[in-house]
């Protein structure tokens, strides 16, 4: 399947999951989820991306809408092509830190540069004098070499941090 990157939107979401044609989506009188292109449909579109990338260890359907829910300490991009949801990367924000807690991208569009892009149009707008930090499956080689060529630094081990005991690996970023 081709895809041309230029295409893509990015969208950010507390909690609105914008559709192509908003580059922006910050919460408006009169917009919600429902009424923002889909809410429903997108939630549902991130838990089976989410089921592909993770099939041992996806979160549930309760997870994913609990990051949804408007509050002040979340954040989901989205990115889409075609008016269908590709990708997405989840955050909370903690005084001066930012915590990507989930990120995935399709698998039939994997290695196109989607996750990448996600990656870099999130931390163009992380705030200034913060912190990035994000955990990683020790055996997840792409994910770790995309986060180490964006500037994550390597500072701890969580052992048997997911479901399946694999351990993990706590990344950090300064900006």
């Amino acid at each position: 399947r081709q895809i041309c990157l230029e295409s893509i939107h990015l969208a950010v979401c507390p909690p609105i999951i914008a559709r192509p044609g908003f580059d922006h989506c910050w919460p408006e009188p009169g917009l919600g989820q429902s009424d923002a292109g889909g809410g429903s449909r997108d939630l549902a579109r991130i838990l089976q991306i989410e089921k592909n990338v993770f099939p041992n260890s996806a979160w549930t359907r309760a997870m994913i809408s609990n990051e949804l829910t408007l509050k002040v300490d979340r954040k989901t991009w989205v990115i889409d092509s075609d008016k269908e949801l590709v990708g997405y990367c989840m955050l909370r924000y903690g005084l001066n830190e930012v915590h990507l807690i989930n990120m995935a991208v399709d698998p039939s569009l994997q290695k196109m540069g989607i996750g990448k892009k996600l990656l870099i149009h999130f931390l163009d707008n992380i705030p200034k004098d913060s912190s990035a930090y994000l955990e990683v499956k020790r055996g997840n080689f792409p994910a770790i070499k995309l986060y180490l060529n964006a500037g994550f630094k390597d500072i701890a081990i969580r052992e048997d941090y997911y479901s399946d005991g694999e351990d993990a690996i706590v990344m950090c970023l300064k900006k």
